[in-house]
């Protein structure tokens, strides 16, 4: 399936849920953001959250520092 991540055209096998996708690029649950085709989506649904070809994701992860 091909998605746009991060404005990058990437090919997936694995990820069927936003979650899924998460997973595959190592991500923390707790230190992100999830957008999808312009819309936020809501933590609790990103296991229920079907990804389709074409869509349009957009990661923001939360990074630490002092």
């Amino acid at each position: 399936m091909k998605l746009t991540v991060n404005d990058k055209e990437t090919e997936t096998t694995a990820a069927a849920t936003i979650l899924d996708l998460l997973q595959e690029h190592k991500l923390e649950r707790d230190r992100v953001v999830v957008e999808l085709n312009g819309q936020i989506v809501r933590r609790e649904v990103w296991g229920d959250t079907l990804l389709h070809e074409k869509d349009s994701i957009l990661l923001l992860s939360f990074v630490g520092g002092g």
